[in-house]
């Protein structure tokens, strides 16, 4: 990133003082060193930016819904005692499933439901209705903006996770697995059967995906029943069988699954498996090997359609949640009253599907993203895309490709965006087998998604998912498989670069799925009969309400990313010494329309006060420095930059020139409607009711445009109407009488002067009215030479009007061009000398300016 021209320049000058003669080192008694006056180290100043980040993490210590009957309800949170407003269409991200705000409470334990609480919050229960606080915390992790606008002061969620204490997890091995309680125990001896003792967790799957429902989950807590979140460390799906291997099998979570070293009989850790051929589509959906679920007809085992079965000596990464389902007592382990309810189960097995054959399952590990983002060019920041993250397949013969998933707000529709491939080949040419890495800082990755996706060409052969032939395979009981589609939450937002410089607001304009929404919604948890079908939608989720930024993005369906803003940094100015300016960027617009931020920033000259610090604010004040009477004028240099909350302008520059107060400003005066006289100014004669005449001063200051300018008529009849206008000012000539001599003289002056500066400046012009009076002295053609030559005189002062003459013949129709006579002040007359050779005129006609005409006729001589 480029460091600001202030940053640079301090910089040059540390380096320039170490190196100098004598320079000390930052030691006790060092030299001190005094910046430049040029050098613009403006003092703090008491005010709050009307649009600052937030990322907050914290308990839940309150939670309300606004209206619990609407699916898309805002509400509003506390966490560390600040107040957060969540807007309406918020998704809430638990750790491996996703629901509106209003699901978390309409989704909550049947006792905090009806208190119409989330049960999440610390302060949620009632003693007096018998239900007791709930029994555990909740950590929520919010990134926002808070918002000043209007009046209003709040803190705006953009993006909402929740999870038990940062995401409860642990690690250990499978020492016991209790069939009849689907339970899995770590951290004790290994154990062939009940009663189990250490770490008791059990898988929270609703829908039974990967085994028994537990009686006692929390829906919004449970795994992800679409994509496995339950599964091997190389992405393929595991399960709790259903029935004890000793007594039965399981078709679903096979035995056969995990074969068995045939040297020390234990568990295989790393195997692959075979081929197998598809069978036909089961009434759910869901494709089984070909023989399913006659284990004698099928070829090939382990079977690649089926899931993998945890065994006891498997070592697992957990997360999940604590629950109580008993009363604890101090004399017992307190696995006997508390378990952990696990959304996330990761078992560290490489089980392997065969190369470049179907199924293949793919998993995705923690993604950031960065989202870059316009930076305010006076506050350098880091603002760039990139990406990196995690991804680990059953295949490491083939690629995996990285995909962003957009989603139409109209009708829901799901695309697939390439972002980049990965090669998780393993040793010797890549790390660990089957895990590949994305890691690119260029890159296109905006806009943001809330999903992302990974794929192995396995399963598209290289193209995207979308474009993949036939209907979409699910395998496992129920899992997609070749692809792995869940929803992200790392975003890596703009930071500034330098310390105590303006934090700059996230960019949730860059994420659609919070400008425009995501269509139409599905209701977490939803299912519907028979299977396989699609569940019904419950409208549409649109963009958040209130938005965390001083205005709302466009909703429109395809618009692009929003443009900055125009700025107008205004003219440059001249002031005296000591003065007050103000600097003005209220011509600055918006294409959106949207409330602007505006950032002036001063880049050259002595360094200036700030009087009035506040980005919502266009003009920024500061008091002149004070100049020695008769110096040089002194050059302040600004700079403009205006965001909308979103993106930013570039930078314009502006100039103001510090004068000293004892040079004045200087003003001429000119009047509209006249032709210019020698030396003065005249306007044509006045109509009936008179002619209106606009009079402009052109004053400037220090070279540049200038003052305040005052109107008064010092000479002549009274005009009507003298009606100044800044600069200007309009009158109408008074009507002379029948029979006045002309011209009558109107005589004006303008005063010019600046705030602050006491010489002042004037300019007087004369304005001549009435008609001209022509008196003929001589008109002949001198045959011999072929010449036409005249002279006449008028009534206004020497020199003033401008006379033209038109040969006619003797029907008064010209028979030549006019031709402007010329003013000889020895004679004082007006003469003309030219050549006519044929036809010869008989009458010429006088014209003045003034509106006189007067004809005459041509004396012919030799």
């Amino acid at each position: 990133m480029k460091k600001s021209l202030q940053t640079s320049f301090l910089l040059a000058l540390a380096a320039l003082v170490l190196s100098a003669p004598g320079a000390q080192g930052a030691k006790p008694g060092g030299v001190a060193v005094l910046l430049p006056s040029f050098v613009p180290v403006p003092a703090p100043e008491p005010f709050l930016y009307p649009v600052s980040p937030f990322d907050i993490t914290g308990f839940m210590q309150t939670a309300t819904v606004d209206n619990p009957g609407d699916v898309f309800s805002a509400g509003y949170m506390e966490i560390n005692g600040i107040k957060i407003r969540v807007p309406r269409n918020t998704v809430f991200q638990m750790p491996a499933t996703a629901m509106t705000w209003q699901e978390m409470f309409s989704n909550a334990p049947q006792a905090y439901k009806n208190l119409n609480q989330s049960g999440l919050a610390l302060l949620d229960g009632s003693p007096a209705a018998g239900v007791p606080a709930p029994f555990a915390t909740y950590e929520v992790h919010v990134q926002g903006n808070r918002v000043i606008n209007n009046g209003s002061d709040q803190y705006i969620a953009g993006l909402v996770f929740i999870s038990q204490q940062s995401i409860n997890s642990g690690q250990g091995f499978i020492n016991c697995i209790d069939y009849n309680k689907m339970e899995i125990w770590l951290s004790a001896a290994l154990q062939k059967a009940a009663p189990c003792t250490g770490t008791r967790l059990r898988i929270n799957t609703p829908n039974g995906r990967y085994g028994l429902p537990d009686p006692n989950e929390d829906l919004r807590f449970g795994a992800d029943e679409d994509n496995p979140t339950i599964s091997a460390r190389t992405g393929y799906p595991m399960c709790l069988p259903r029935i004890d291997p000793a007594v039965g099998a399981d078709s679903l979570c096979p035995s056969w699954n995990r074969p068995r070293d045939s040297f020390t009989g234990a568990f295989s850790t790393i195997f692959s498996m075979g081929a197998a051929v598809a069978g036909p589509v089961d009434k759910f959906g869901i494709t089984h090997q070909a023989g399913y679920p006659n284990p004698t007809l099928m070829l090939v085992k382990p079977d690649p359609f089926e899931q993998a079965p945890f065994e006891v000596g498997d070592y697992i990464t957990w997360m999940g949640t604590l629950v109580q389902d008993g009363v604890c007592s101090p004399s017992q382990p307190v696995s006997s009253c508390q378990y952990v309810s696990a959304n996330t189960m990761t078992d560290e097995l490489g089980i392997f599907t065969a190369p470049n054959s179907f199924p293949v399952y793919v998993t995705m590990s923690e993604f950031r993203l960065g989202v870059g983002g316009i930076p305010n060019p006076l506050f350098p920041q880091e603002a760039v895309e990139k990406i990196f993250g995690d991804a680990f397949t059953t295949d490491n013969t083939q690629l995996m490709d990285l995909y962003g998933v957009d989603v139409n707000p109209t009708n829901g529709t799901r695309t697939h965006r390439f972002f980049m491939s990965a090669d998780p080949f393993g040793p010797p040419l890549g790390g660990l087998k089957g895990r590949g890495r994305f890691r690119s800082v260029i890159g296109n990755f905006l806009p943001a998604t809330r999903e992302m996706a990974v794929s192995s060409r396995s399963y598209t052969k290289g193209a995207n998912p979308d474009a993949v032939p036939g209907p979409l395979v699910y395998t496992a009981n129920g899992l997609r498989a070749g692809v792995f589609q869940a929803p992200q939450f790392q975003f890596i937002f703009p930071e500034n670069l330098i310390m105590g410089s303006p934090q700059i607001p996230l960019t949730f304009q860059e994420f659609p799925f919070l400008a425009q929404g995501s269509g139409p919604y599905t209701p977490f948890n939803a299912s519907c009969t028979p299977a396989p079908c699609t569940p019904a939608t419950v409208g549409n989720l649109g963009q958040l309400n209130p938005w965390p930024s001083l205005s709302a993005p466009s909703s429109a369906p395809g618009t692009t990313l929003i443009q900055p803003p125009t700025p107008n940094a205004g003219s440059p100015q001249a002031v005296p010494s000591g003065a007050t300016v103000n600097l003005d960027a209220h011509l600055s617009t918006d294409p959106q329309g949207m409330t602007m931020i505006y950032t002036w920033q001063q880049s050259a000259g002595p360094a200036v006060v700030w009087q009035n610090v506040n980005p919502g604010n266009p003009v920024w004040t500061f008091t002149a420095p004070t100049l020695p009477p008769t110096s040089a004028p002194v050059t302040l240099s600004f700079q403009l930059a205006v965001c909308n909350g979103y993106t930013c302008s570039g930078v314009v520059p502006v100039n103001v020139t510090v004068v000293s107060s004892t040079t004045a400003p200087s003003v001429t005066l000119s009047a509209s409607q006249v032709t210019k006289l020698l030396p003065t100014t005249t306007v044509p004669p006045a109509a009936p009711n008179g002619t209106r005449v606009t009079l402009t001063a052109n004053s400037t200051f220090g070279g540049l445009p200038c003052c305040t300018v005052t109107f008064l008529q010092t000479g002549g009849p009274a005009v009507l109407n003298l009606t100044p206008a800044g600069n200007t000012a309009t009158f109408i000539t008074p009507a002379l009488a029948p029979g006045t001599p002309g011209p009558v003289v109107l005589t004006f002056t303008a005063k010019a002067a600046i705030a602050g500066n006491p010489a002042t400046a004037t300019a007087t012009i004369n304005v001549y009215i009435g008609v001209d009076t022509l008196t003929v002295v001589s008109v002949v053609y001198r045959q011999s030479k072929s010449q036409l030559k005249g002279a006449m005189t008028d009534s206004l002062p020497a020199g003033a009007a401008t006379i033209t003459m038109t040969p006619l013949d003797a029907n008064g129709n010209a028979i030549g061009s006019n031709v402007v006579m010329l003013y000889d002040p020895t004679t004082n007359t007006y003469n003309v000398l030219q050549d006519i050779t044929n036809p010869i005129p008989n009458q010429v006609r006088f014209t003045s300016n003034f509106g006189a005409v007067l004809l005459s006729p041509v004396t012919r001589i030799q």
